[in-house]
């Protein structure tokens, strides 16, 4: 497993022992799954250090 889906992994799974983790570029084919993974991995870590701001898209 490449190093980012296995941070995704733990990042969203955490001890939950998820052995089969797949990640999905959807209609994008040029984005890999590792790409995914580490934009996963980013944002969780930014969510945990308060680093990201909640915005209301409802009007």
């Amino acid at each position: 497993m490449t190093t980012n889906m296995k941070r995704a992994q733990e990042l969203i799974f955490g001890n939950l022992g998820a052995s089969n983790f797949k990640m999905f570029p959807g209609s994008n084919r040029e984005v890999t799954a590792e790409m995914i993974a580490k934009e996963v991995a980013k944002v969780v870590d930014e969510l945990g250090a308060g680093e990201l701001v909640e915005i209301d898209l409802a009007d």
